[in-house]
């Protein structure tokens, strides 16, 4: 977003002014509104008097106060934004009502489009407005929908760091969604896309973590319709691998347990 800077013209100057003490009395840290408050009257009183000219460097003070408040704004009016949507989903989640599904992407959606990559909160939008886009597709079975939930899924991917705890998370949901796709279109390609997505999911989570199994399940899955695609018999042994391990991570009174052991037969 653009801003205006108090160098535009006298005017801009005033409503800065104006703005900055107006924020001061609506906050309660006594030194912040002192050093704000000061530095206002100091300017105010200057151009009353005409006893001297604004330097640069109280400009540069107001200037700096600006974009901090505006900062906060900013923060504040994507919070809420992404709460709108966060709720407008969990409602549909609750009610199955498709308009707060539309609401959900909608809001998603204008917010992505004015959130910076290096933002850290755009993965968890990305992510969470793929799984609203697979819902719709679900729903509707929009072919868009899908291409779109992988797009927004590989971008969550991209900007997100290897050893993020989400990153797993992010490249499972990718991983599912090309597999979808797959089984929808029949490009190789998307299948090729799942398998390298779960793998990386699995790879990046350790063994101890209550997320893997669900990670080598998803991978072991992928492998099994690949081999079943290609007859490589290298699909067939990881996927038995899969398998083998998913039973070895469920804990023996977990009601789960007997269907892993069903699928190693």
């Amino acid at each position: 977003m653009s801003h205006t800077h108090i160098t535009d013209g006298p005017q801009q100057l005033d409503n800065v002014l104006e703005r900055l003490a107006g924020l001061a009395a609506a906050y309660q840290d006594e030194e912040l509104v002192l050093k704000i408050v000061g530095l206002v009257s100091s300017v105010e009183h200057m151009k009353a008097t005409g006893s001297g000219e604004i330097d640069g460097d109280t400009l540069s003070q107001l200037e700096a106060w600006k974009q901090y408040f505006d900062a906060k704004e900013e923060s504040a009016q994507w919070s809420s934004l992404n709460s709108q949507a966060i709720d407008h989903y969990n409602s549909f989640k609750r009610s199955g009502a498709v308009e707060d599904l539309e609401q959900a992407i909608t809001s998603w959606q204008r917010l992505l489009s004015v959130t910076p990559d290096g933002r850290p909160e755009k993965p968890t939008c990305l992510s969470n407005l793929a799984a609203a886009l697979g819902e719709r597709f679900t729903r509707f079975g929009e072919l868009a929908d899908i291409v779109n939930v992988i797009s927004s899924g590989r971008l969550a991917v991209s900007l997100t760091a290897d050893g993020h705890p989400d990153k797993p998370v992010y490249l499972n949901n990718l991983g599912s969604a090309h597999q979808i796709c797959f089984e929808q279109l029949g490009e190789l390609a998307d299948l090729e896309d799942a398998v390298s997505s779960k793998r990386m999911a699995v790879s990046l989570t350790p063994d101890g973590h209550t997320d893997k199994l669900v990670y080598v399940n998803s991978l072991g899955s992928a492998l099994q319709i690949r081999f079943d695609r290609l007859g490589e018999l290298a699909d067939l042994k990881n996927a038995i691998s899969s398998k083998r391990l998913a039973v070895s991570l469920t804990p023996d009174g977990q009601p789960d347990k007997p269907s892993h052991l069903n699928d190693l037969v």
